[in-house]
């Protein structure tokens, strides 16, 4: 009874299932966007919570400015950390130590010849002679790392062991690293 209100039309219409595909697909990109848009908008609230009630323009030009201070601290920090290190040559960083027994009377290593040299080889030669009779020190200075006084070889030894790059050492068992 009712067919005779429907057209007369095909069961299936490539059409009108392409246009019912159409649909769909535009469905699920709106509730893309709408997820998309609610966290663009949840964003939105925080940024201006937090600016309290400050305009955006204002909020900016402060944010600007904390940049550029944080931005010139920086500069001042490395500037300054390239005059530590350039000072930091000057500082005695090289050492070398030898103890032994300078007289025959004596034993236990007492005697010892120090070197403390900076980075251009300048520095002093310390050393404590160690006897019977008493305790004999001795300072020579290092020019380039040589000295217009004549070494002895324990010093000479002290010389070669601050210019020497520092062995790496495993710790021992038992031994704390910090």
């Amino acid at each position: 009874m009712w067919d005779r209100f429907l057209p007369n039309t095909p069961t299936f219409d490539p059409i009108l299932a392409g246009m019912a595909g159409l649909l769909l697909l535009n469905f699920l990109w709106v509730l893309v966007l709408s997820f998309r848009f609610r966290a663009l908008g949840r964003r939105y609230r925080t940024l201006f919570r937090t600016m309290a009630e400050t305009d955006l323009e204002g909020f900016l030009r402060d944010y600007l400015e904390t940049a550029r201070e944080a931005h010139d601290r920086s500069v001042r920090a490395a500037e300054l950390a390239e005059t530590l290190a350039e000072a930091q040559k000057n500082g005695y960083r090289r050492s070398g130590v030898v103890r032994y027994n300078a007289f025959n009377d004596t034993s236990g290593h007492i005697s010892f010849s120090l070197a403390l040299m900076d980075e251009y080889q300048n520095g002093f030669v310390l050393t404590g002679m160690q006897g019977r009779g008493g305790c004999s020190i001795y300072a020579k200075a290092l020019r380039e790392g040589a000295s217009d006084i004549p070494l002895t070889d324990e010093e000479r030894e002290a010389i070669r062991q601050a210019l020497s790059p520092a062995p790496i050492t495993e710790p021992t068992k038992g031994s704390r690293s910090r």
